[in-house]
């Protein structure tokens, strides 16, 4: 028999070193329903690691990560430099990803009600490359689909032994990424998507500890009133609950959201009967998604239909500098490129 009650369970949490402050009692995170631990195992972690003899609270790490996801650097770390040098000369994380709720329901990657959800939330729409922040440290799997490719990509074995890496020579020091690790899959991102570095571990520690403040919880995962009420009898203390319906309990809450973000590559051009564009609406997706980088000119986007579509589909492939990652289906939907061609046709043809 199991007894399993939320002060058991997110209680524990709270009572980790220096959690108390982001993991109130009345919250029910994901994590913890589920029994995995991951909120605790990072406080400790926290907690054992120093700087020059000194540890520091879950919020001064949750700050610092929040800049280095939105800026790239921080104005005044725990170590080095003074402010640290910044991830990327390129892309701050926030370029390609967002740090809010994308939809009201987590279970689906539905890029049409992500931006009605958005603007119906009075929230800057973002229709981003990147999964979405929010959530991040409940998958249990990244670079899905045509991303898997990232699954060969070297990372250091150990912070600070990165510097020999290349993206796909892994020297003595270096290995493949694990696809099952949130740290390898931020090392990807920070090193080869953003065209940056490897990041220190005070700054891994730092990031994973703002996207903990972003973990799901019991509120995010649109249950039925029965179905919260059969969660929260089981998470309740409400006497002694068997593994069969504990292990129920937790399959409900995992079928309430993705635990990986698809990728399903979209065609590279229009195809057959393709969905009839809005200009008025291409002007609200224009500017979730494309006028995140491009905001003169815009009108010449759609000078060479078949690269349009090319280039939404594909990328403008890595360089040095800036470059266009591919859109998924999941990320923008059929019918919100055919409504931003028609804005940007619009677009061209008051140029006219």
């Amino acid at each position: 028999m199991v007894l399993a009650c939320v002060v058991l369970i997110v209680g524990s949490v709270c009572g980790s070193v220096n959690a108390a402050e982001q993991s109130p009692a009345d919250v029910l995170h994901v994590d913890a329903l589920l029994g995995n631990g991951g909120r605790e195992a990072h406080a400790r972690r926290l907690a054992d690691f120093t700087v020059n003899g000194k540890t520091y609270p879950w919020s001064m790490w949750a700050d610092w990560g929040k800049a280095l996801v939105h800026t790239g650097f921080v104005e005044a770390p725990p170590v080095g430099e003074k402010p640290s040098k910044a991830v990327s000369e390129v892309y701050t994380c926030v370029r390609c990803h967002t740090t809010r709720p994308e939809s009201q329901d987590p279970s689906q990657a539905d890029p049409d009600a992500a931006l009605a959800f958005a603007l119906s939330q009075d929230n800057e729409p973002r229709l981003t490359q990147g999964a979405g922040f929010y959530g991040l440290v409940n998958r249990t799997g990244f670079y899905a689909g045509l991303y898997a490719k990232y699954h060969r990509l070297c990372v250091p074995k150990q912070y600070g032994g990165g510097k020999t890496c290349l993206p796909k020579l892994c020297w003595p020091g270096c290995r493949k990424m694990d696809p099952v690790s949130l740290e390898d899959a931020i090392q990807v991102c920070a090193k080869y998507c953003s065209v940056g570095r490897y990041l220190e571990e005070w700054e891994m520690l730092a990031m994973l500890t703002y996207f903990w403040d972003l973990e799901l919880t019991l509120d995010d995962l649109l249950l039925s009133p029965e179905h919260r009420r059969d969660v929260l009898a089981v998470f309740a203390g409400n006497g002694d609950v068997d593994d069969e319906r504990l292990q129920q309990a937790r399959q409900l809450v995992s079928s309430r959201f993705l635990p990986v973000e698809p990728f399903t590559q979209r065609p590279k051009a229009p195809g057959e009967n393709p969905p009839e564009g809005d200009a008025d609406r291409g002007l609200d997706g224009f500017a979730a998604s494309c006028q995140n980088c491009h905001t003169k000119n815009v009108a010449r986007l759609i000078g060479d239909v078949d690269k349009f579509y090319g280039m939404v589909a594909k990328g403008s492939g890595h360089s040095k500098g800036p470059y266009m990652p591919e859109y998924a289906l999941e990320r923008l939907s059929r019918q919100q490129l055919e409504d931003i061609r028609a804005y940007l046709e619009f677009l061209a043809s008051l140029e006219e």
